[in-house]
This record gives C-alpha cells, structure tokens and sequence, in this order.
C-alpha cells in the first residue's frame, strides 16, 4: 500500500506538471491495505526501563524521540543548531524540523522532510531540559553543525543499526510486547491526546497534514472508565 500510495503522488505531480493526461492509480482503498499487524504503545514506565537498558549512547535518542513525537529520520538529521532555548517556564526547548535523512542505495540522502507540513517548531517539555543541555554540551565543541545523534562508524546513524539495540535492550529490560522504534512516535502522539491536544495541534506537533495519517497515531489510553465517571445526566 505504500509503493502504491507514492506511486499514486509521483503520477499526481506528473500530471500537475503537465507531463501526463491523468493518474493511473485508481485503485480504490489501494493506499489503506492493511498490514494486519498490532500497533503496541508503550508505556511511559516501559520507554524509561528501554532507555535505562539500551546502549548509552541511544538513551537520549529514544527520549526525544517519545517526547517530541519525531520520525526516525528527522531525529537523525538533528543539529545543534536545530535547538532553540525556550522563553517560558513550561518549553524548555524548541526543535526546529526543517531537513530529515533517509537512505538510498547504502547512502544518507539529506533533504526536506516528509511534507511541507513536517516543517514545524516542535516545542519540547521543560522535564527533557537537562536531557536537552547534556546533549549539546557533550556535543558543543563540534560546532554548531554538529550532528546531535551521529553514529559511531559514520556521520549518520542507520535505522538498522538502532533496531539492533533497540531488540537487544527489550531483552535486557525483559519486555515481550512487539514494542518497535516506530512506537516511540505512537506514544507521543497518544499522550498528547490523552492531555487534551485536539486535532489541529497533533497534526502541527507531529508534522503531519492529512487527518487519517494523525489518527494512527492516537490510540485508546485507558481513561475510558474515568471519563464515565466523569458523565453527568
């Protein structure tokens, strides 16, 4: 579904541009099939257990990346120069998204991230301040272009890599549930919603402008007998 869905963008540009008289893509439902497998989120308890056991050098990663709701590949094109201290007492940091990398043929290709909606300022809660400060201080003195999480062997760390030591740390920490990188995003998603984000600002947070793209990302929290509770006649 999703090599149909890009195929279906690649034509709709080509006939935008004039290059083609219509799209060929109309299979309907082609861009939904499902993949049939379960979403897991974790829990706030499970992701600082994952952070405590994966290798040292990802802890910080695996935290922004829940609590800034971010895709891999912005993460990972982060630059010092990408923080922006914040000017209240509940933001300590801003993040700004403006590149994200992916790899093509064995090489990191740096370029715009997923759409013109993923180009945002992300605001960061003041709790991830220190996580925030560590980071860059541990990197300052490779200059404001400084990569932020460079892998060990390269400028760029790969997807595979990570997932490596993501497994062997769910190992370590003794979780069994398919709990992926990808879950980090559904987490942070989710915990918005569950604060009150309404619709409009999950799509500004998370970078996303189509409203069944956010919907993934909002998952049932466990509030349903609370919030009956709640329910007056």
């Amino acid at each position: 579904s999703k090599a149909y869905k890009l195929l279906s963008a690649v034509l709709s540009r080509a006939v935008r541009e004039g290059h083609l008289p219509s799209n060929a893509c109309n299979v309907r439902g082609a861009h939904y099939a499902s993949t049939g497998l379960e979403i897991v989120v974790p829990t706030a308890e499970e992701i600082q257990q994952i952070a405590g056991k994966i290798n040292p050098r990802y802890r910080e990663l695996v935290l922004i990346c829940a609590y800034a709701g971010l895709r891999f590949g912005e993460a990972t094109e982060l630059r010092l120069s990408d923080f922006e201290r914040g000017d209240s007492h509940d933001v300590g940091y801003w993040i700004n998204i403006r590149r994200a990398v992916v790899l093509v043929d064995k090489q990191h290709v740096v370029g715009p991230p997923k759409s013109l909606a993923s180009i945002r300022k992300v605001p960061i809660s003041a709790h991830a301040t220190e996580i925030i400060e560590n980071l860059i201080k541990a990197r300052g003195e490779s200059g404001e272009d400084a990569l932020v999480f460079p892998s060990s062997t390269g400028p760029h760390l790969r997807h595979d890599v990570f997932t490596n030591e993501w497994k062997r740390a769910l190992g370590r920490a003794g979780i069994t549930s398919r709990i992926t990188p990808h879950s980090l995003r559904h987490f942070a998603g989710s915990n918005l919603a569950r604060l009150g984000g309404n619709l409009a600002e999950l799509k500004a947070w998370l970078g996303d402008s189509s409203t069944s793209a956010v919907m993934r990302y909002i998952h049932e929290t466990g509030r349903t007998r609370a919030l009956v509770q709640e329910m007056k006649l």
